[in-house]
């Protein structure tokens, strides 16, 4: 679960970091929520990360002498499963994040940035158990 955190966090916060110069005076914000819930096959814990940005997260294929981009080949390794959306309304102090019908995003829904998202069941993902800490 931290690999899954750690990596659309920082997807999140070094995209914002090449677009923040033109944001100014808003100031780049990224923000998370985990959550769990039980169901037949086990607990789910769902991690979803928002920003500003409105374009879809790129999984890339990296040389192997790149230091970045293999981010979201990491999240889909290990992750039960990973996707996207976005909002659709304003995200802000308890607001309440939904999934947009895709009849429902529009261009000025868009701008309210995007969500990615990764799950893990049950303490497991594809990649299987998770190791204990310790």
């Amino acid at each position: 679960m931290q690999l899954i955190v750690s990596e659309l966090v920082t997807n999140s916060v070094t995209a914002l970091e090449e677009t923040a110069r033109h944001m100014a005076p808003q100031v780049p914000a990224v923000r998370f929520r985990l959550s769990a819930d039980p169901g037949p096959d086990g607990a789910m814990v769902t991690v979803e990360v928002w920003d500003q940005l409105p374009s879809p997260p790129r999984p890339r294929s990296p040389v192997a002498t790149e230091e970045g981009g293999r981010g979201l080949l990491l999240v889909g390794a290990v992750a039960k499963e990973w996707g996207w959306y976005w909002p659709d309304h304003r995200v802000g102090p308890g607001v309440e994040w939904r999934p947009a019908e895709p009849k429902l995003i529009t261009e000025s829904t868009a701008l309210f940035g995007k969500v990615t998202w990764a799950t893990v069941t049950n303490g497991h993902g594809r990649g299987g158990p998770l190791p204990t800490p310790g």
